[in-house]
């Protein structure tokens, strides 16, 4: 891909939610932003039926909820950044960052679910993880 290209892609923004999930009469799950069609999730077998028992319409159902999760992972990920304590002694001040969810005061571990929200935005919003 051509550096001018790349750079379109990488400045892309999604579609603004709110999402939905419209099922055919195939049980194709088709996902919609108001009359805007966006997708449509299909399951296929090796013998080429789809039925409602496989995950086409829970697929859609995800992809759907995509901008509401996008937006729910900034706001904690920005609560977390204002997330601070009190560390210091009435003569001397100080505070640091504590992690909302693994209490972690100098950066978390590979293990703290807050860094599998940083990588999810980052994955949504054209970056890496």
């Amino acid at each position: 891909m051509s550096t001018e290209k790349t750079q379109v892609v990488e400045k892309a923004k999604h579609t603004p939610g709110p999402w939905t999930v419209q099922v055919d009469a195939h049980y194709r799950g088709r996902i919609k932003a108001g009359e805007l069609w966006l997708a449509t999730a299909w399951t296929v077998t090796r013998e080429g039926n789809d039925s409602p028992a496989l995950p086409a319409i829970a697929n859609a159902r995800l992809m759907s909820a995509a901008p509401d999760l996008l937006e729910a992972c900034k706001q904690i990920v920005a609560a977390d950044a204002d997330s601070i304590e009190d560390c210091g002694t009435p003569d001397n001040h100080t505070t640091r960052h504590v992690c909302m969810v693994c209490g972690a005061s100098y950066g978390c571990d590979d293990t703290c679910p807050m860094n599998l929200l940083r990588a999810a935005i980052a994955l949504a919003q054209g970056g890496v993880a």
